[in-house]
């Protein structure tokens, strides 16, 4: 490094953790895994594909229903 990239670097590490402080403010789409539900961890196989099937099927309908509206 030369002496100019030492003159700026706190000044970036100043940026850059304000940086990293606003990002950490934002809004989360996935829950944070002390948030997560557990409650069905004790589901058998079968009652969890049945599960997946019924969520396939919805997935299924809508994306039909959105291709109707599309034509």
């Amino acid at each position: 490094m030369n002496k100019e990239d030492d003159k700026n670097r706190p000044d970036k590490l100043d940026k850059l953790d304000k940086l990293i402080e606003f990002f950490k403010t934002l809004q989360q789409k996935k829950p944070r895994p002390d948030q997560a539900d557990y409650s069905s961890w004790d589901q058998t196989e079968e009652a969890y594909q049945k599960e997946q099937a019924q969520w396939l099927k919805k997935v299924k309908q809508a994306k039909r229903e959105k291709q109707q509206s599309d034509e």
